[in-house]
C-alpha cells in the first residue's frame, strides 16, 4: 500500500526509459531529402515489465531496440 487505496502497481513504477535523436548536418539532410522537415519520427516503441525479485527483466532494452528497428525498416548498418 502506498496511500490508501493506492497500491504500488497503481502508481508510477520505478524504472528507466530511453530516447534517441539522430542529428545530421545540413548537407546530409539535403542528401537524404529531409530539408524543411524539422523532425521525422519513423518508429516508436513502448514496453514495460514488473521487476521480479527486484530485478528488471533481462533483455528489455534490446527488445525495444529490435522492435524500433523492425518498425522503421532501418538498421544499425544504415548509420
Amino acid at each position: 500500500m502506498i496511500a490508501e487505496p493506492l497500491t504500488r502497481p497503481m502508481c508510477s513504477p520505478v524504472g528507466g526509459g530511453a530516447a534517441a535523436a539522430i542529428v545530421v548536418s545540413e548537407r546530409k539532410a539535403r542528401e537524404l531529402g529531409l530539408m524543411g522537415k524539422a523532425a521525422r519520427v519513423i518508429s516508436s516503441t513502448l514496453r514495460s515489465t514488473w521487476p521480479r525479485d527486484g530485478e528488471e527483466e533481462p533483455g528489455l532494452t534490446e527488445r525495444c531496440a529490435s522492435d524500433a528497428y523492425e518498425l522503421s525498416g532501418v538498421g544499425v548498418e544504415r548509420a
